[in-house]
């Protein structure tokens, strides 16, 4: 992933969690970068996705280049909680730096 682009980040789940509420962490050295809950993600039977601003990703990105760490964490209607491994993602940088606008008059 780069930092300042719009990727959709996708987890394949084992349980159908479009009934608990979700919370999906990003984070490094112990510190939470981003969270999301279920108004910003799209949760199906079998995966949740979010899809990253570029504002998103350029939280991610680190001059040490350590990765990221991400966990998806939920809850169910009847209280059983529960966690996913601890994913590791690199964030790259980029050479324009910045938030990019379309603009259609300079095409």
């Amino acid at each position: 992933m780069y930092s300042w682009t719009t990727p959709t980040n996708t987890f394949q789940t084992n349980i159908d969690l479009t009934q608990a509420r979700v919370y999906l962490t990003y984070a490094r050295n112990g510190r939470v970068l981003l969270e999301f809950t279920n108004e910003r993600l799209i949760i199906t039977e079998d995966s949740v996705t979010v899809k990253l601003t570029q504002a998103d990703t350029a939280k991610l990105w680190s001059r040490s280049n350590s990765p990221v760490e991400i966990q998806i964490r939920y809850v169910t209607e009847d209280g059983i909680a529960d966690a996913s491994n601890i994913m590791e993602a690199t964030v790259e940088r980029v050479l324009k730096d910045g938030e990019i606008q379309y603009v259609p008059s300079e095409i």
